[in-house]
């Protein structure tokens, strides 16, 4: 006799997950811009907020397969269901490694351009300090001497 509480279950889950794979697809997509424009902590809360979520959806799989895996009471058709709909996660998973290279190298650019940027800041700073007062005993030369 087929499981329809299983079948009901996994499919949830399948579709959930699913739809938490195309929301990080969206936001890996925009992401390139967003390194140029947001507030990096900001992003890295977000990155551990989205790491949090896939451990739960892990955790959740990680009861649900084994009792799926050993059923012995679902149909082919349902089997066939579910077969379909991981088969669209796998599609997801797919384009997230490849949105994930593509932001990864957007991120790396970045740090690089703030490196640059950090090193002609100090570089700055050293050539203006050839340029700042002698320095005389007494910490009032400066209101004294106007």
């Amino acid at each position: 006799m087929p499981d329809p509480k299983l079948t009901a279950r996994i499919m949830d889950y399948v579709e959930r997950q699913n739809s938490y794979f195309e929301e990080m697809l969206r936001d890996l997509t925009t992401l390139p811009d967003e390194v140029d424009t947001e507030d990096v902590e900001q992003l890295a809360e977000k990155r551990a907020a989205q790491d949090r979520q896939v451990f739960d959806l892990e955790r959740e799989l990680s009861v649900l397969l084994p009792e799926w895996e050993s059923s012995e009471t679902l149909s082919e058709q349902e089997r066939a269901n579910v077969r379909t709909q991981t088969e669209r996660g796998e599609e997801l998973i797919a384009q997230l490694a490849a949105a994930t290279e593509q932001a990864d190298a957007a991120v790396k650019r970045r740090m690089e351009e703030l490196n640059q940027e950090i090193l002609s800041l100090r570089r700055s700073s050293s050539g203006l300090s050839k340029y700042k007062p002698k320095e005389v005993e007494g910490s009032r030369y400066m209101d004294e001497t106007v």
